[in-house]
């Protein structure tokens, strides 16, 4: 019997038929099932364990998963490296319950916090990864939101792909400024409704705007076009 094969819904037979040899939607597909709480590789490899996994869940639940993965906007080829790492991550979110999302523990460990489950806080660290990723130095705490008012060079103003930084009870929150509209910005960061997400805020509540040092482009941020939540839970 193929992996296939096993797999009841006929639907479900169909998607993983026509996806088997198409790594990126393999991918969508397990970290679907990653956010619903199954402890898989994303690894575009659809397998017996990954048959298994969505065996275990409910089928609306992670065609709706599929969904929101999909309603990431498009990449521009001008954005800089670490809001396009920023953008395919839309979507990972914390898991309820025990259980731990493996990618929000892979933000953690680039910050080095490699013992942090997705209930702590990690908006900061995944700043840190997408910036890690795009071959950056980080600062001294990257975990810490707050650290980043002291890395690279202040843009003075929310250019497309800066750190936007503001405190917040308890600490503070970092985001990447995607899109603008009047006095508010539309961000891109971890940790915003318990996910990565583009929120709405508004831009006279950021202390700064940080970008590397070697970032001269300094675009103005478009107006946004894309899903975005109003700005609420950071923590």
């Amino acid at each position: 019997m193929s992996v296939v094969d096993r797999l009841k819904n006929p639907i479900m037979r169909l998607y993983v038929t026509e996806i088997l040899d198409n790594k990126s939607k393999a991918k969508e597909l397990q970290k679907a099932l990653v956010n619903l709480g199954q402890n898989i590789q994303v690894d575009g490899k659809i397998g017996p364990i990954t048959i298994t996994a969505i065996k275990r869940v409910n089928n609306k639940k992670l065609a709706k998963e599929i969904w929101i993965l999909r309603s990431k906007p498009g990449v521009n080829p001008n954005y800089p490296k670490w809001l396009k790492i920023a953008i395919e991550e839309l979507g990972t979110k914390e898991i309820l319950g025990k259980a731990s999302n493996p990618r929000v523990e892979q933000y953690h460990a680039v910050a080095g916090l490699p013992w942090a489950k997705d209930d702590i806080p990690w908006c900061a660290s995944f700043v840190a990864f997408c910036m890690k990723k795009s071959g950056y130095s980080l600062p001294k705490y990257p975990a810490r939101a707050l650290s980043w008012l002291h890395w690279g060079v202040s843009a003075h103003q929310p250019v497309l792909g800066a750190i936007a930084v503001k405190k917040r009870k308890g600490g503070g929150h970092v985001t990447f400024v995607v899109g603008m509209d009047g006095d508010y910005l539309y961000c891109l960061g971890g940790n915003q409704h318990d996910a990565v997400r583009v929120s709405k805020y508004r831009r006279d509540i950021f202390i700064d705007f940080r970008v590397p040092a070697d970032y001269k482009e300094r675009i103005n941020p478009p107006k946004w076009k894309g899903i975005a939540s109003l700005a609420g839970k950071e923590s």
